[in-house]
C-alpha cells in the first residue's frame, strides 16, 4: 500500500497571497443559493499552479475538489483531493501518487474512490489512502495498457469500472469489483480505431449506459486539415450484452460537426438515457454555430426527444428540471466559452426545461477556465473554476 503525503499548503478563503510559477492558476469554487446570490467562495492557492478538475458534494452538505499542482513549471502534475465544509472552509487538501485522477465518487460507508491511470484508490474520511488496486496487473497476465476513463457504485454497492485498451484493434472494457477492491467480473468490448470511452452509468435494469468520443481526421497531401470529433452512446444489458449504438448527432447536412465535451449522461425517471453535449457545427456557408444538445433514446435505442440549447460546458442538469451552465461570454452574441475571452467575466447561467435564461448572475473571474458546474442540495449550485493570475 502506497502512504499519501500530506502537502502543508497556504490555503485562504475569499483571497490568496505568495509569489506562484508560471502559469499561475488557483482553484476557485463559488456557492450560489437557489435564487442565484453568491453565498460564498474559496479560493485555493498553494504557491504552486493549482487546478481543478471535479467537483463533489458530500451528504453532510460539504464539498471535494479533485485537481493536480505543479510545483515546477512544465513538471510532475500532482494529483490532490481537496475537503471543504458546508460554507467552504478547507477541512484538508492530501496528494496521492500516480498519474492525474478524474473520476471521484462517494462510498456509502463515507470514504472516497477515486481513479488513476490504471488504478483504483479506496480513502477514507479524512482523504488517507487505505487501499490501491492496480487494475493493469489484475486483470492481465501479461503486461497491457490500460487507461481508466470513469468508475460507478450501482444501487446494490457494486463498484464498476470503464477503461479503454488502446492499440491496432482497440476495445472498452468493464470491471465489477467488490468492497476489497478485488476483480468480480469483466466484460471487454470491440471499439472501432477511432474511438474512446469516455463515462458510463450503471442502470436500473442491471446494465450500463456508455458514451465515448470518435474522430475523423480528413487529410489533404498527407496533411491533417481538419479533425470532426463526434460521439456515441452504447446500451448493455444486465447479462452484458451490446443491445444498441447510435451517434447522438444523426445524419445532420454539416461540413463538419466537433462535439467539444460530453457533459453529462442519466437515466431519466422514465428510463430513458439522457445525454447532454456540446457540439460546434461547421455548414456549407457561414460560420460555425456552437450549442448544447440534450438528447434522449428509450430502451430500443430510438431517438424519443431532442432539445437544443444556447449553452456551454460545462453544463448540467438543474435541481427540479431545467439546465445550469458556467462560461465567460464571447466577441460573438449570445456566444460563450468555458474559456475566458477579452477579458470578460464569469457567468452562471440557470436556463428553464424550455432552455429560457431564467437567472443569470455574474462574478468577477476574468482570466481561467470553467471546470465544473453542480447542483446542491439545497437546490443552489457550486461551480469550479481555475482562475489565472498575472504571470510573476
Amino acid at each position: 500500500m502506497i502512504i499519501s503525503v500530506i502537502i502543508i499548503c497556504s490555503i485562504l478563503s475569499g483571497g490568496c497571497t505568495g509569489k506562484d510559477y508560471v502559469p499561475d492558476g488557483d482553484i476557485r469554487i463559488v456557492k450560489l443559493d437557489s435564487s442565484g446570490h453568491e453565498e460564498w467562495n474559496t479560493t485555493i492557492d498553494t504557491g504552486n499552479d493549482d487546478r481543478g478538475t471535479t467537483l463533489l458534494q458530500t451528504p453532510d452538505g460539504g464539498y471535494v475538489i479533485l485537481g493536480e499542482n505543479n510545483p515546477v513549471l512544465s513538471g510532475e502534475r500532482i494529483p490532490c483531493m481537496i475537503r471543504l465544509s458546508e460554507t467552504g472552509a478547507v477541512l484538508w487538501n492530501r496528494s496521492f501518487p500516480g498519474d492525474p485522477a478524474i473520476p471521484l465518487l462517494r462510498t456509502p460507508e463515507g470514504g472516497f474512490v477515486a481513479a488513476g491511470t490504471d488504478r483504483i484508490f479506496r480513502l477514507n474520511e479524512t482523504g488517507e489512502i487505505v487501499r490501491e488496486t492496480p487494475l493493469a496487473n489484475s486483470l492481465f497476465e501479461h503486461p497491457r495498457e490500460l487507461s481508466i476513463s470513469w468508475i460507478t457504485l450501482a444501487d446494490d454497492g457494486m463498484l464498476s469500472a470503464l477503461g479503454n485498451l488502446p492499440g491496432s484493434d482497440p476495445e472498452f472494457l468493464i470491471v465489477q469489483l467488490d468492497g476489497n477492491g478485488s476483480v468480480e467480473g469483466k466484460k471487454t468490448y470491440d471499439l472501432m480505431k477511432n474511438q474512446s470511452a469516455f463515462s458510463f452509468i450503471a442502470t436500473r435494469d442491471g446494465g450500463y449506459a456508455v458514451a465515448g468520443y470518435a474522430t475523423d481526421t480528413l487529410t489533404e497531401k498527407g496533411t491533417i486539415v481538419r479533425v470532426n470529433v463526434t460521439g456515441w452512446v452504447k446500451k448493455i444489458d444486465r447479462n452484458g450484452t451490446l443491445t444498441w449504438e447510435r451517434n447522438p448527432e444523426g445524419t445532420g447536412n454539416y461540413q463538419s460537426v466537433r462535439i467539444t465535451r460530453l457533459s453529462a449522461l442519466r437515466e431519466n425517471p422514465d428510463g430513458t438515457i439522457g445525454l447532454l453535449y456540446t457540439v460546434v457545427r461547421f455548414g456549407p456557408d457561414g460560420p460555425g454555430t456552437r450549442n448544447t444538445m440534450d438528447v434522449s433514446f428509450d430502451a430500443a435505442g430510438t431517438r424519443v426527444s431532442e432539445k437544443t440549447l444556447n449553452a456551454s460546458d460545462p453544463v448540467t442538469w438543474a435541481p427540479g428540471g431545467g439546465y445550469v451552465f458556467a462560461a465567460f461570454p464571447t466577441d460573438q452574441e449570445n456566444v460563450y466559452s468555458d474559456l475566458s475571452y477579452g477579458g470578460q467575466n464569469l457567468h452562471v447561467i440557470r436556463l428553464d426545461p424550455e432552455g429560457l435564461v431564467t437567472r443569470d448572475t455574474e462574478f468577477r473571474v476574468i482570466r481561467g477556465t470553467a471546470a465544473s458546474v453542480i447542483g446542491t442540495q439545497d437546490n443552489g449550485y457550486a461551480v469550479l473554476v481555475t482562475e489565472e493570475k498575472e504571470y510573476s
